[in-house]
């Protein structure tokens, strides 16, 4: 029941290296029993395999350089981003990007998706926050995409916040934070918010 619990309290890096693990030890079993030769030297590649994963989970990585501007904004998000910035300056603020500024302040909640990974996702950055909210959608939806602009301390008081990093392999660093499996009620933690009409 505790190895139970443990395994799902794993995420990321040490949840791979930890199915490598049980992959490799049920490989080695499998070989003390085999008979046939083309077996054994099957078993043996996917072993050789598993050794390899785990020197790439284990390897120590140099930390992604941090974006302080990306690259990629349009003019629309380096303003957004910039007022963003500026109304959070001098407070402890995290920022989250929308396309749905309008539907969001209205429920006054943030909703994680049921698919992928169930949580509510916040950035340290204004940019990343401007990028995600100025997503393109399609043609029938009326977007007015926005930045909320919070409190991370008044945020933390009712919440977990998590460091997370969703694209372990991108160079790009997103500054991001997450809140796990829970509906985030932003009434009482929103400082500000900035928009721009589509």
């Amino acid at each position: 029941m505790d190895d139970d619990l443990k395994r799902l309290s794993l995420r990321g890096p040490a949840a791979i290296e930890q199915q490598l693990l049980e992959k490799r030890a049920g490989y080695r079993q499998a070989l003390v029993t085999a008979t046939k030769a083309a077996e054994r030297n099957q078993l043996k590649k996917m072993i050789a395999a598993m050794n390899r994963g785990l020197r790439a989970v284990r390897k120590k990585k140099r930390p992604p350089p941090l974006f302080y501007d990306l690259d990629a904004l349009t003019d629309r998000e380096r303003v957004m981003a910039r007022i963003a910035k500026k109304l959070g300056r001098g407070r402890n603020v995290i920022y989250h990007g929308t396309r749905r500024l309008a539907d969001v302040l209205r429920a006054g909640k943030l909703v994680p998706p049921l698919e992928y990974e169930c949580a509510v996702f916040f950035s340290r950055s204004a940019e990343v926050a401007a990028y995600f909210a100025c997503f393109l959608g399609e043609k029938d939806d009326h977007l007015f995409p926005g930045v909320l602009v919070l409190d991370r301390d008044s945020l933390a008081h009712s919440y977990r916040i998590e460091p997370n990093r969703y694209d372990v392999s991108s160079d790009r660093n997103e500054r991001e934070e997450a809140i796990w499996y829970r509906i985030v009620n932003i009434r009482r933690h929103l400082w500000v918010w900035c928009g721009m009409l589509t």
